[in-house]
This record gives structure tokens, sequence and C-alpha cells, in this order.
């Protein structure tokens, strides 16, 4: 029997680097969902409030 490229691939780089490689796609996905969508979508989102400029997303701490 045969075994195909997508074997070897998986066995070189075994279950620990292809967790990483789905994490490391998901990070990435995750970091540019950040952005505003009216950046990319101009005419859908025309004279809706930008609500990701409303303030912190998180407690900040003032002294």
């Amino acid at each position: 029997m045969e075994k195909g490229p997508a074997f070897l691939y998986f066995y070189i780089w075994g279950s620990r680097n292809r967790r990483a490689l789905i994490l490391g796609w998901a990070y990435y996905l995750d970091t540019f969902s950040s952005y505003p969508l009216r950046t990319w979508l101009p005419s859908v989102y025309r004279g809706h409030d930008n609500w990701y400029t409303r303030g912190a997303s998180f407690p900040v701490l003032s002294y």
C-alpha cells in the first residue's frame, strides 16, 4: 500500500506541531477580526456608529 504525501507530512511534523499550526491560524484570523468592519465594507456600514472606538474594552487603572 502506497502512502501519500499527506501521510509523510503528518508523520514528519507530528500531532504537537499540527496543533500549533491550527492554533497559529486561529490566532492569525482572530487578530484580523478585531478590525472594524467599516474599514472593509464602507458601503454597508455607512452611517452606523463605530462600536470599536467607544472606549477601552477592558478596565484601565488610572493613578
